[in-house]
């Protein structure tokens, strides 16, 4: 079989010199159904490529219909391959936005991708490639570590600036990564912010130094006045036009970044291949930071739920003289100062403990396959009874907090408009509180690992 070939002179992604190779042949029927394909290392070593390239291009092949897997897990041509219509997007992009301003704009914000996304395809005859949670994340699947992997594969991260967006532990966290590992790759031009509603009184007191740093210092496009207007408007498709001129000079720079982010993730995508032992000494150094982390965020709760207390019982005490609403509006001025600091502990547990379980659950997979390695039948009864007990005891710690956190989030969303002071406080550890509450269904799934120990 002939191996595809790259031409170093094009300013096309090797990843996607592979997948137009194979999807021209398989189309014309030059490679024949049940054609067995070479290995993805015997593909890198042949066209001079990493086998993180070979893979993406190989992935793509696949969900397109034009490969599949053998009984035997080999790669060959599909059966009965279905033939996407629409080429692989050179790049991807990244599309970080607060969930809160797609309902507050009735649908505003994925309406401005779109109509990036049709512009580009328009201006270019290719389509752009944009990672959107809302979209991308099959249902059921664990949210954080997709956008994790998404945001360390992209080459262009677009972030929608907005006073809420400033506020979310969720968002600064997909900017931070971005900025860091865009960085760490040596990518230029990978951040392109767009501000979508008025960020500058939002910015002043804005507490993250190296973001407010970043997008006082980045060049950033202004679409304040988007939400507002029509989006079949001359002004509306001006900006638009605006937006995507600038992402196609930057095409031949981007092309550069996605194979040199290719190199940079080949050991990233190694690492990944972790045998049995470094898997269990994952989960192993993951319990004690999840039973430190578990411990801190219950001393922020506790701290906030007296502040709340003390706050209460000032708002309830008659005033004489100054008005009553007013008292109030202090009181909850000084609530939202004195909660700041343990809120911001709270968000920093809150990414810790994410972490730590992620960590807990690719490791604990790990250990009913070392159990049937053992070859005493006792060691492996003791094995198996210390995994489920160790299973038994994270469900069981994990329960009342989940149950506390579920009161304490509908708690929140009932006082978080109270005040303009507390609001954004309020908000930011209401969402903590919904990351937290999203590992629910991980914790569930452990029990399908649980080993009969008779």
């Amino acid at each position: 079989m002939d191996l595809p070939t790259i031409d170093e002179n094009l300013s096309t992604p090797k990843s996607v010199q592979i997948f137009n190779w194979y999807e021209h042949r398989i189309s014309s029927g030059e490679l024949e159904t049940g054609q067995k394909l070479p290995s993805i290392r015997t593909l890198a070593s042949s066209t001079g490529t990493s086998t993180t390239t070979v893979k993406r291009a190989l992935d793509s092949l696949q969900n397109s219909g034009y490969l599949e897997k053998d009984e035997n897990g080999k790669l060959e041509v599909a059966t009965s391959y279905a033939a996407s219509q629409t080429q692989q997007a050179r790049w991807q992009a990244f599309w970080s936005y607060a969930h809160e301003d797609e309902r507050n704009t009735h649908g505003a914000v994925s309406q401005l991708m779109q109509r990036i996304c049709d512009e580009f395809a328009a201006t270019t005859s290719e389509p752009l490639g944009i990672f959107q949670d809302a979209k991308d994340i099959p249902w059921g699947s664990n949210w954080r570590q997709v956008i994790e992997k998404n945001v360390t594969t992209t080459v262009f991260f677009i972030p929608i600036l907005t006073p809420t967006y400033l506020h979310r532990p969720n968002c600064i966290s997909e900017f931070s990564a971005a900025i860091t590992n865009l960085s760490e790759a040596g990518i230029s031009n990978g951040i392109f912010p767009i501000v979508f509603i008025d960020i500058s009184t939002a910015l002043r007191g804005f507490t993250n130094k190296q973001l407010k740093q970043y997008i006082e210092e980045h060049q950033y496009i202004d679409c304040t006045a988007l939400r507002r207007i029509d989006p079949d408007s001359t002004e509306y498709k001006f900006k638009v036009g605006e937006i995507v001129d600038t992402m196609v000079s930057l095409q031949d720079q981007l092309n550069k970044n996605q194979d040199k982010l290719d190199s940079q993730t080949e050991t990233e995508a190694l690492s990944e291949n972790d045998g049995y032992l470094e898997q269990v000494q994952m989960l192993e150094d993951s319990v004690p930071v999840i039973q430190s982390v578990s411990l801190g965020l219950c001393n922020d709760l506790d701290l906030i739920g007296s502040a709340f207390k003390k706050s209460s019982e000032k708002m309830n005490v008659k005033t004489k003289g100054s008005p009553a609403t007013a008292a109030k509006i202090l009181a909850c001025r000084q609530l939202a100062n004195e909660i700041k600091s343990p809120v911001e502990n709270f968000n920093k547990h809150c990414n810790e403990f994410v972490e730590g379980v992620h960590r807990f659950d690719a490791g604990i997979s790990a250990l009913p396959k070392l159990i049937d390695l053992s070859s005493e039948e006792s060691d492996r009864v003791q094995a198996a009874t210390s995994l489920n007990n160790m299973i038994d005891g994270m469900q069981g710690s994990s329960k009342p907090m989940f149950s506390v956190l579920r009161v304490f989030r509908e708690t929140l969303d009932k006082v978080k408009d109270i005040s303009r002071d507390l609001r954004p406080v309020l908000a930011s550890l209401q969402e903590s509180c919904e990351v937290i509450l999203e590992l629910e269904p991980i914790f569930d799934s452990w029990s399908s690992i649980k080993v009969n120990s008779q």
